[in-house]
This record gives C-alpha cells, sequence and structure tokens, in this order.
C-alpha cells in the first residue's frame, strides 16, 4: 500500500514515499535486504526486529527518493485493526494506523 502524503496527493520534492507490504509471514531481515539491494536501493537501514505493531521497517533511497517501508503479516495488521474497531485501543501512535489505512492506496489486489 502506498501511505502518507504521496497517498494524499500532496507529497513535495521533500516528501519520502511510505510503502507497506502484506504477507501471510513476513520475509526475513537478509531476506529483504537482498530483495531491496537488487533493486538498487542505497543507503539502506534496516529494521530487524518487529516493533510494537508486529512489523518491521526499513528506510532507504530508491533512485534519489526517499523511501520508508513496512513489512507486516495480514495476521498482525488484522489483530491491530480489529483492537481499533472494538476501541480496545486508545493509543494516539495505534489509532494513527486507522487514518492510515483510510488515506492508503492499494498497489495491487
Amino acid at each position: 500500500m502506498l501511505t502518507g502524503s504521496t497517498s494524499l496527493g500532496i507529497a513535495d520534492e521533500d516528501s519520502d514515499i511510505g510503502l507497506v507490504f502484506y504477507f501471510d509471514m513476513p520475509p526475513l531481515a537478509e531476506q529483504r535486504a537482498d530483495w531491496l539491494y537488487e533493486i538498487g536501493v542505497e543507503d539502506l537501514v534496516l529494521d530487524t526486529d518487529p516493533i510494537a505493531d508486529g512489523s518491521l521497517w526499513a528506510t532507504f533511497r530508491f533512485h534519489d527518493v526517499w523511501v520508508e517501508a513496512g513489512w507486516q503479516s495480514l495476521a498482525d495488521h488484522e489483530k491491530n485493526l480489529a483492537a481499533i474497531l472494538s476501541g480496545e485501543v486508545l493509543d494516539h501512535h495505534a489509532l494513527t494506523l486507522g487514518w492510515i489505512m483510510q488515506q492508503a492506496l492499494p498497489v495491487c489486489s
């Protein structure tokens, strides 16, 4: 999914591109790094441990554009959305996921 200012149509020359990839099982750090280097990224900073919502993140440059990309299992994503929809979650950071999903654009089905 395309997220952030790019998905909102308000990105400018200083904006990065936000992407989130969903999988049954996210790839290991080495697999993500290999794939990113294979497509030609530079300045890769790759998180090896997931954050609280279960997602894994990387920041890199691709064709001189900064990209922030996340990988998350569909199960973790659904669990996080269910917690928001049920009212279990009131944390601002976690609630941001609902807004991000509302604004995100799918890049494939």
